[in-house]
């Protein structure tokens, strides 16, 4: 079981960076965003009471209504260049969700921690041999920025949030934790725009406000009705 969920986790981190690499930032935020959405689908098949209701259904056409309008865009605009790293960061969007409901089932009788960790101490020698492989190793450089993203990626990101949100998953419902993911792509289309300097179309507007509406709607009910 740890084997497999080490196969998610490292298919998930390699397509959202291959996918990013193919796309704008703000594309990239939104879309591997929608593992909210693959949250609730899969939580309904694989996590016992966790089931789709009226109100996750409508939310689930909302957002994938935002996501067919930010693809859509590409053709309009013929940047199929977009639409390739669209659809890989899609892939990791999905494979963020499998592995949210894994780990759910998991820290049934798993400790967080303990599934954390060795989560992340088997990728790291895997991440090594994948950088070996596909990095052009004459190419890199570090410098003070550099090192500062990867120290906040590392500790901030894949460290403390990864840990607290393990935490989440093991206390409650994983659909119902998805809620607070609708504040996501909405910050990463402003900050991947006022930082750098990407387009903020009228598509992408409309696009993100639907799948962070659709989120926000997926859960409504479990909000309002329930206690955990």
């Amino acid at each position: 079981l740890l084997f497999f969920l080490l196969i998610l986790f490292v298919l998930q981190i390699y397509t959202l960076h291959v996918g990013t690499g193919f796309t704008l930032s703000a594309h990239a935020g939104v879309f591997v965003l929608t593992a909210p959405l693959f949250v609730t689908l899969l939580a309904h098949f694989f996590l016992p009471g966790d089931r789709l209701n009226s109100y996750k259904i409508a939310g689930l056409f909302l957002s994938f209504a935002g996501i067919l309008v930010i693809f859509g865009e590409g053709f309009l605009t013929s940047a199929m260049d977009y639409l390739i790293g669209d659809a890989i960061v899609i892939l990791s969007g999905f494979l963020l969700g499998a592995r949210q409901v894994f780990t759910k089932t998991l820290t049934q009788s798993i400790h967080p921690a303990r599934l954390l960790f060795w989560q992340a101490t088997l990728s790291v020698p895997i991440f090594f041999v994948l950088s070996f492989i596909f990095e052009d190793l004459n190419s890199i450089y570090l410098d003070t920025r550099i090192v500062l993203s990867i120290l906040y990626q590392g500790v901030v990101v894949a460290g403390l949030c990864f840990i607290f949100w393990t935490l989440l998953l093991h206390r409650y419902n994983a659909s119902r934790l998805s809620v607070f993911g609708f504040v996501s792509p909405i910050a990463g289309v402003i900050i991947s725009h006022f930082l750098l300097g990407e387009p903020m179309t009228n598509a992408l507007i409309i696009g993100v406000l639907l799948v962070a509406a659709g989120i926000g709607v997926v859960n409504f009910r479990g909000l309002s009705g329930s206690t955990n």
